[in-house]
């Protein structure tokens, strides 16, 4: 019998002589599931994550006002969700169930209908007694009517507040007086074209385009520099010698920007937002760190013990790693240890013999470091400050002393002097406050300078996740550049990420360890897809009608009678909305050209747009071709004249992962042999791995 094809689909057929291991993937798919994680359509309101619109709405909420009043979120809607006839509506009574068999219901999501009470298929999900229609999302018009209309293709946004109002009781607690809540119209949300249902679950974005004004719009990709912390070498400053100094900046998705740098002179400076700089010893103070803690973050010391003329050191484990010279130890036993390094076995050699301390010449104290205040044993007088080099006067002045103790800072290869104690000497706040006024009168001056206030300030700069957002992928790098364990759940700036880099960075110019970073790297760039460009611009409508909230609680008198819309002004939101769709730089006519000039489209990244780089300002380097975009970026494709190589195309087989980095088809090879599998890698997992032509392969052996 004859091979009969039912359908529409067409039939593809392969004469390629090299048969294919991975099919091409989904091209815009990038562009659908970003839209789909940021509106989570067919989502109860406890089902969804903390992503998209319900992470905008729970960082701006809820609104609080001298703990009386508090306007806070419960939950979203998009769309209009109801039956045929219209008399169920609300997305819960599209996943209310009940059980035929053990007569149970409830409001959840069923898996394969399977009762979660009785464990049997009976549950079945609510449909209307007049329709007999279970409750869909019901759209006003269709896309083609939008498009032949000149109407745009939205989703109505609305979103359950409650209004809170407190009051005190006889013991001075907080009582809640009464709740108001309301269902409240927000905007109609452009939503990506069409709609359609997958695995029962209704989604939006299968053909990757918006419909404004009947007109088919592209929101293309962002390219920008990824946030975290990105250590570079200074193009400005040199030091003495001719050595370059080094830069650290620690770049948000949202808020702050902190740089850490060096001057002329070795001292550490940090800077705020690109303002007033800051001494770094000045800065740590005003974090809370003592000024005896400072520099035990950054270096370890060793104990010198003086007694008259004598200058020694206990034996013991910090002697690990240094030379024994001629003159440390007595007669006896110097032949046998001289010119050796200290170790473990050597410890134990020089104890059995009963050598308890190793002398030191005068002259290898001088210039080196006193690590913490030197104290007069007799008066409790401070005799030097920490920070401070030792001369010979120094020297002189302890030898009249019967026995003095000195933590002095182990003596580091590349630098004259540690860079962090000089900083400390010339920093002339020695407690918190006086460091919080230095910092006041650095970033905010001619503001409020309380204490209180300053300290507040200084934390929601840097601490307060409504207004510093280092996202979970700044937050991954951060642990990962500087081998900290910080939860990645923490997305705001710790103490221990300022320490650790400044600790970095002056390992770096001290010791020279560590690794500088390569900006045009795509391990170092990632890209923001539509979903998260949209939720940046939903953040800045909703601080507005936050501004417009506090407005109208200060202002109004009697709560008795209000609703939660009374408070609110919705038109900034739509303002935002309609600019960015209509206005925006990265919202663009779809090229319509031809089908592949479509796809093409929708797959093209560009590093222009707000947040990324000026098309005057773009050096060469950020233009050229990197090795790291090979299976991820086409080199080719590129516009002529001022935007050339700022506007590019994802290669075929390149994927976005969920942190937003670009990851390109590779096969494994084992033992000589290449596997039939494929693994996808970023640019800093390739770079652990060994990279073949794909040409390199013996055609008859199949190996390398």
């Amino acid at each position: 019998m004859a091979n009969v094809r039912v359908g529409k689909g067409s039939v593809r057929r392969l004469f390629n002589k090299i048969e294919d291991i991975v099919p091409v993937p989904n091209l815009i798919e990038i562009q659908s599931s970003s839209f789909n994680d940021f509106v989570q359509l067919d989502c109860l309101p406890e089902e969804r994550e903390l992503i998209g619109l319900e992470r905008v709405l729970r960082d701006v909420f809820p609104i609080e006002y001298e703990d009386k009043l508090s306007l806070e979120y419960v939950s979203y809607e998009l769309g209009h969700w109801a039956c045929t006839c219209g008399k169920l509506t609300g997305i819960e009574n599209r996943y209310q169930w009940s059980c035929s068999s053990c007569k149970a219901s409830g409001c959840s999501r069923l898996n394969n209908y399977m009762c979660p009470s009785c464990n049997k298929q009976t549950a079945r999900y609510r449909t209307c007694a007049n329709c007999l229609a279970r409750v869909t999302v019901q759209l006003p018009m269709t896309l083609d009517e939008c498009r032949s209309s000149g109407q745009t293709f939205s989703m109505p946004l609305k979103i359950k507040m409650q209004l809170v109002s407190w009051t005190r009781d006889s013991v001075d607690n907080k009582v809640i007086r009464d709740i108001k809540e309301q269902n409240i119209f927000f905007a109609d949300l452009p939503v990506m074209a069409d709609l359609y249902e997958e695995k029962g679950r209704f989604k939006v974005g299968n053909l990757g385009t918006f419909l404004i004004n009947g007109v088919d719009r592209v929101i293309v990709s962002q390219l920008h520099r990824s946030p975290g912390v990105v250590f570079s070498q200074s193009k400005k400053i040199k030091d003495y010698r001719g050595r370059p100094y080094y830069l650290a900046r620690v770049i948000p998705m949202r808020g702050s920007w902190l740089d850490f740098e060096f001057d002329s002179n070795d001292l550490l400076y940090v800077r705020i937002d690109k303002k007033k700089k800051l001494l770094l010893t000045t800065f740590l103070q005003a974090l809370g760190f003592s000024r005896d803690q400072i520099l035990t973050l950054f270096y370890r010391f060793d104990k010198v013990v003086i007694e008259k003329d004598e200058h020694y050191r206990m034996i013991d484990e910090t002697l690990i790693g240094q030379r024994i010279e001629r003159g440390m130890l007595p007669e006896k036993e110097e032949k046998l240890f001289v010119g050796k390094r200290v170790t473990n076995d050597v410890l134990d050699q020089l104890r059995k013999a009963g050598v308890d301390r190793l002398m030191l010449k005068k002259s290898s104290l001088l210039t080196r470091v006193i690590g913490k205040d030197v104290i007069d044993p007799s008066t409790g007088e401070v005799i030097f400050e920490q920070g401070e080099a030792i001369t010979e006067e120094h020297l002189d002045k302890l030898a009249k002393f019967k026995r003095v103790e000195l933590d002095i800072i182990q003596s580091l290869g590349y630098v004259f002097q540690p860079t962090m104690a000089i900083t400390l000497a010339h920093d002339k706040c020695f407690s918190e406050e006086e460091a919080l006024k230095e910092l006041h009168a650095k970033v905010w001056p001619g503001d409020s300078a309380l204490l209180k206030d300053i300290k507040e300030r200084l934390h929601n700069l840097l601490f307060n996740s409504r207004f510093y957002d280092l996202t979970r992928v700044g937050r991954i790098r951060m642990n990962k550049k500087l081998g900290l364990a910080v939860p990645g759940s923490e997305l705001v700036l710790t103490r221990e990420d300022i320490v650790a880099t400044a600790q970095y960075l002056v390992n770096l110019r001290e010791r020279g360890e560590g690794e500088l970073d390569d900006i045009d790297h795509l391990g170092n760039r990632r890209v923001r897809l539509v979903g998260e460009l949209l939720n940046n611009q939903m953040y800045l409508g909703f601080m507005r009608i936050d501004r417009i909230v506090r407005e109208r609680f200060r202002m109004q008198e009697a709560h008795g009678a209000l609703m939660p819309q009374d408070f609110l002004n919705v038109k900034p939101l739509n303002a935002v909305i309609r600019e960015f769709f209509g206005l925006g730089q990265l919202s663009q006519f779809m090229d319509q050209t031809n089908p592949l000039s479509e796809v093409a489209h929708k797959r093209r990244l560009s590093a222009l747009g707000p947040g990324g780089v000026l098309k005057d300002r773009a050096t060469f380097e950020i233009r050229d071709v990197h090795t790291s975009h090979y299976g991820r970026i086409c080199p080719i494709e590129t516009p002529e004249g001022q935007t050339v190589g700022l506007i590019s195309s994802l290669a075929t087989y390149a994927v976005v992962n969920d942190l937003g980095f670009i990851e390109t088809a590779y096969r494994p090879v084992s033992k000589g042999k290449i596997l039939n599998e494929v693994i996808f890698l970023n640019a800093f997992d390739e770079s652990e791995h060994y990279i073949a032509q794909a040409d390199s392969i013996d055609p008859d052996t199949k190996q390398l």
